[in-house]
């Protein structure tokens, strides 16, 4: 998932009346999952900036 889906996806929530419960799901699955990369990224970048600081 990129920014503009991410961006498609708030303007869909933000507009519409009624949202439907699938829809709901749907969208909570992959903002979810999204979640999940960027925490999986985050240790990445931590585990290689301990490793750089343990070279000095």
């Amino acid at each position: 998932m990129n920014r503009n889906q991410l961006r498609e996806i708030t303007e869909i929530v933000s507009s519409a009346e009624i949202i439907v419960d699938a829809d709901l799901e749907e969208i909570g699955e992959a903002v979810s999952t999204e979640l999940g990369r960027v925490l999986e990224a985050k240790m990445m970048v931590t585990d290689i900036q301990t490793r750089l600081e343990n070279l000095q």
